[in-house]
């Protein structure tokens, strides 16, 4: 019998995977839920199992034709450099469900303080950032602190640029610069900072 390869796996398979991925769980979490997917292949040794999950997921997480179509783009502009700053928007708008913040409480916070904010003080601009500013330090205040939340967001990107890198080199080394350079206090800034842009890009 041949060995499966990872693209033989079928999705429901490694569904749980990519999950656990996505949402940058502890790598102690990562190994049972790659031990449990493992376990359904059968005549397979468990490390060479639990490798072709991994692999199997990797590539899931980059399949969404969105996604690809961002990072084919992001590759392209790059033109061979490196860009950390620039992969800034698409790492933590990627990461932001694994920050585990109430999202759509964050919102409303953030459409509040849009939706008061003087018109006559709109026309110099930055809004997005005025808006983040204050909506870093209130979810730091009401919902967690970032030092809980960031370590999960920062093996979110991880795993995003892991799965980018053979395919887009210098986008996944961008991505992975951003989880691996970017000081905490900037990369929770830049995660409100998703948030207000999505409020003044949708407006109510």
């Amino acid at each position: 019998m041949s060995r499966p390869s990872q693209y033989d796996l079928p999705p429901n398979l490694i569904e749980s995977v990519v999950e656990a991925l996505a949402n940058g769980v502890p790598a102690e979490v990562e190994e049972r839920v790659l031990a449990t997917a493992a376990d359904a292949i059968p005549d397979v040794e468990p490390p060479l199992a639990r490798a072709l999950v991994r692999k199997a997921a990797l590539h899931a997480l980059i399949a969404e034709p969105g996604l690809r179509e961002t990072l084919t783009a992001f590759e392209e502009w790059l033109d061979g450099a490196l860009g950390v700053e620039s992969a800034m928007a698409l790492a933590t708008g990627w990461a932001l469900p694994a920050a585990g913040l109430d999202l759509d409480t964050a919102a409303r916070e953030a459409r509040l303080y849009i939706d008061a904010y003087p018109s006559e003080g709109r026309v110099i601009g930055d809004l997005d950032r005025r808006a983040a500013r204050w909506l870093a330090e209130r979810l730091a205040q009401v919902q967690a602190r970032p030092a809980d939340r960031l370590p999960a967001v920062r093996r979110s990107i991880r795993a995003l640029a892991e799965a980018a890198e053979s395919e887009f080199p210098q986008a996944g080394a961008s991505l992975r610069g951003v989880a691996d350079e970017v000081s905490d206090d900037q990369l929770w800034y830049e995660l409100a900072l998703r948030v207000t842009q999505r409020q003044l890009a949708f407006p109510s």
